[in-house]
């Protein structure tokens, strides 16, 4: 009986989720700055007035950028939280919140991971 084990190391699919509110100024450098890193990006345009979302939508084509728009301004939590449901529902296993404003700012700890069972209802 061969009681050896061998391991399959698992690569976890990591989404960032990016709130954008008066973000223009840096919006398109910080999402290209992540497609190095990320399986997706959800960009999530708050109802800024610059048009943040359209923004990475007019420069970013890249598939794996989402832009969602909210309707009205909900904040950045509840920005976050609009991406945070994008991502999960897209099966992703690490989810990381940058924000938009600050593009050498971003450091992703791939050692959390969220479960579908762990994010709101």
């Amino acid at each position: 009986m061969n009681t050896q084990r061998t391991e399959v190391p698992v690569q976890a699919r990591v989404a960032a989720v990016v709130p954008a509110y008066k973000v223009s100024r840096h919006i398109v450098d910080v999402v290209l700055s992540l497609l190095g890193y990320c399986d997706h990006i959800f960009v999530v345009d708050d109802c800024c007035p610059e048009g943040s979302g359209k923004l990475v939508q007019d420069n970013v084509s890249d598939p794996r950028v989402t832009v969602l728009f909210n309707a009205e301004n909900t904040g950045v939590g509840g920005a976050v939280m609009e991406g945070y449901r994008a991502a999960v529902a897209a099966d992703m296993d690490v989810i990381v919140k940058v924000d938009g404003g600050r593009p050498n700012g971003c450091f992703i700890d791939t050692r959390v991971r969220l479960s579908h069972s762990d994010g709101p209802s």
